[in-house]
């Protein structure tokens, strides 16, 4: 299903607080003139509005949207500890009671990630290994590798 949405976005010149101080300086001025019988009040209010109009920015976006599946993350513990007495044969038969029961979901992708392995030296490698996991190609957001910062670069190697 493809859906189009149009919003307006603003991207004021000035501050909210400034753009609504002139407005309502704006408001004041063309009421006092209003109560004087002033001539050319309408044009006055025109070309404010104009004003306001041009400081608040404001341009039209329109969004292409696509539905995707939802996505359930099963996170199975391969550390150690689950050696002890028969605690891999439940988490297998876990798994595969947890899997089938998802399995019925028509719009759900079930991701299956081993973690806790033996050799992991650090807490990062685990997180990266099930970001890794949990990722879905180009619908992942930041950057396209753990290992680079904001501007693409590796943050140790400096810039």
């Amino acid at each position: 299903m493809n859906g189009l949405g149009l919003s307006i976005a603003t991207s004021p010149l000035l501050p909210w607080w400034a753009v609504y101080a002139f407005g309502a300086a704006a408001v004041v001025l063309l009421a006092f003139g209003a109560w004087r019988h002033a001539k050319g009040v309408v044009w006055r209010l025109v070309a404010l509005g104009i004003l306001l109009l041009i400081l608040v920015n404001p341009s039209l976006v329109e969004e292409q949207r696509q539905a995707q599946h939802d996505v359930a993350a099963v996170i199975v513990d391969n550390s150690p500890s689950m050696r002890i007495g028969q605690r891999r044969q439940y988490a297998q038969q876990t798994l595969e009671q947890v899997t089938q029961e998802l399995s019925q979901f028509h719009n759900l992708d079930v991701r299956v990630v081993h973690a806790g392995a033996p050799d992991p030296n650090t807490v990062r490698a685990r997180l990266s290994g099930l970001a890794h996991g949990l990722s879905a190609g180009d619908r992942r957001a930041g950057p396209a590798d753990d290992r680079q910062g904001r501007n693409g670069k590796n943050p140790q190697e400096g810039s």
